[in-house]
Formats: structure tokens, sequence, C-alpha cells
């Protein structure tokens, strides 16, 4: 059943919901590309925003959008290969007052009605690294204060430009990388200003190979910056090397990954229509 049993989910107001190409999913601003979740995956506006009447997704998958809407890991989602390949863009105007949590039940429904999408749920065993706060404490920073925006597209325009700065920094590192020039520079990373563990978590489930849980037992918000060397994929460094991920969390954040494996509910799509109606 798509939606909850106990009270009515409200609806958006005006939605076109579509499929678009690839092309189209990779047209996406300088903050998606510089590492934001979801790889392709664009969210704008809604509640707690400046423009909380709106939302509108860009280049997601359907897993993405089940993961968003369902509030699981892509991980946990399976299906068909192209739950993985296809991408859709929603524009839509939500109902005054409505919260995150009502916007992932719209979304829910709304993917339910559009995609036909029959699904069950199943409790499977998976790997999953644990975040816990590694030998020393932890070394994370107050979360930064916001910047004052007088619109949303002044936000955005803010959000995009220093995001493109930290793009610009990654690419620098990666060609000196690439020619050789002095040491070697970690070429992927990202700055969270307003962090909580659990979103941290989720995105270092993204830059890894399996789910990362939350076990630090801190509460509140964080300035959290992260920089690694994608190529370095074990739990120690070479000397003269890159950090891996894995010894980035330590020194960077005071934090650790351990892995081990545990139980999960996994949702399953057995049935979806890769092409929504036309609105």
């Amino acid at each position: 059943a798509w939606g909850s049993p106990q009270t009515a989910t409200p609806d958006f107001e005006a939605v076109s919901f579509k499929q678009v190409s690839m092309s189209d999913a990779r047209q996406l601003p300088a903050a998606v590309l510089a590492g934001l979740p979801g790889d392709g995956f664009h969210i704008e506006g809604g509640p707690d925003t400046n423009d909380p009447a709106r939302i509108r997704i860009s280049g997601a998958t359907l897993r993405e959008l089940l993961s968003y809407a369902l509030n699981t890991r892509n991980a946990q989602i399976t299906g068909p290969s192209w739950i993985s390949t296809e991408h859709y863009s929603l524009e839509a105007t939500l109902p005054a007052g409505v919260t995150r949590d009502q916007v992932r039940q719209m979304l829910e429904k709304l993917l339910g009605d559009r995609l036909q999408i029959e699904m069950h749920h199943e409790q499977r065993a998976m790997s999953v690294y644990l975040l816990e706060v590694a030998k020393g404490g932890p070394k994370l920073q107050p979360p930064a204060p916001t910047p004052h925006s007088e619109s949303d597209a002044e936000s955005r325009a803010d959000q995009q430009k220093r995001a493109l700065e930290g793009l610009q920094k990654i690419l620098a590192a990666r060609e000196a990388n690439a020619a050789g020039i002095g040491e070697r520079q970690p070429s992927r990373g990202f700055h969270l200003a307003h962090a909580s563990m659990q979103l941290l978590a989720q995105f270092l489930s993204f830059n890894l190979d399996r789910p990362v849980v939350d076990k630090t037992g801190l509460d509140g918000e964080f300035s959290c910056q992260l920089r690694w060397d994608p190529d370095r994929t074990g739990a120690t460094s070479e000397p003269g090397s890159g950090l891996s991920i894995f010894t980035a969390i330590q020194e960077q954040l005071g934090l650790k990954l351990e892995a081990l494996k545990e139980t999960a509910d996994f949702v399953v799509i057995d049935k979806a229509n890769r092409t929504p109606p036309e609105n």
C-alpha cells in the first residue's frame, strides 16, 4: 500500500512528473557535481527552505526517488536494472503547511500511482559499516553560520558558487595528480555545513560499497569537511600516498568505520512502468 493507512496523505496541488534523457539529467548545477547525494539527484525547495510552496527534483533515478520517499538507503531498494538507469524530473506545488515527512509520503503516493509500482518487503542480511567515535574523540566543528539570502534564487546561486569553487579545487587536484606535480592530493570530498551524524552517514554511504549506520551517539549538528583519495580503497594508506577514506575519517573527523553484517528491511520492486503517463 502506498501512503499511510491511518491518515489521509495530502496531494501535490499541481505536478509535472516525466522521464528525462541522460543528457538532460546531466545538465545540473555545480552543487550536484560537487558531491551531493545521489550522483545526479538534485532537489530544490520544499519545507524549511526559502521556497516552501514548491519542490523541484532533477535527474533522479527511480531508486533515488524511492529512497527519498521511503526514507531508506539506495542499497536497500532492489528491482529491475532500469530503476538505476532511467532518470526523472518532478516539479510540484505543495499545499500550505506540509512537513518534509508529508512531502515524502506525497512522493511515495505519486510514484505508486504514476508508475503502477508493485512491491514487497524482505528481511535480508547485508554488509554495513558502523560509524563510531575513534580513540581520542571526535574532531567535529560547530555548524557553520547560515548566510542570509533575500530570495531562494539568491540562496541557490550562493550554494552553486561555493560548490563550484569546491569542484574547481577537486579538478585542479586531479590534474595535478595526473601530471605528477608535487605531492599527491586528495581528489574527492564534501563539506556539510549543518550535518547530523545520520546525514554524515548517508553521505559516506554514497561514497562506499555498503551503507553506513550511525553509532556515534552524537546528537545535534556539526560542520563536517572530508577529503580523501578515491584510488586508495583499503583501510590503510601507503607512505606518501593520498589518504584512503577510512584513514581520512579518523584523521579529519575523529570517527571510524567498523565493518559487519546486520539484518535489514529491503524493498523489492516486483513490477513498475518505466514511463509515466502524460501530465
